[in-house]
């Protein structure tokens, strides 16, 4: 796997917004990178308000990072 993905510490706090409103904020992120693709932002769900999301139907499979499920912000939201 340390061949396929490199993962670093994001620097700087995120703030994380969805219908206008902060939800989530963070100094935790993660930038995780496959091959020569462009980082992609990993959000600890602890740092997230979850109230205002749902679960999609989307989901994925990798052999290096295994399973995945993926959220949105609720259209009531």
């Amino acid at each position: 796997m340390a061949d396929q993905i490199k993962i670093r510490e994001s620097a700087g706090t995120w703030s994380i917004r969805a219908g206008g409103a902060v939800i989530g904020e963070t100094s935790a992120a993660l930038e995780l990178i496959e091959s020569e693709g462009e980082p992609v932002l990993y959000i600890p769900r602890a740092d997230l308000a979850m109230a205002f999301l749902e679960k999609s139907d989307s989901h994925t499979h990798s052999p290096h990072k295994g399973d995945a499920t993926y959220h949105t912000n609720r259209p009531d939201f």
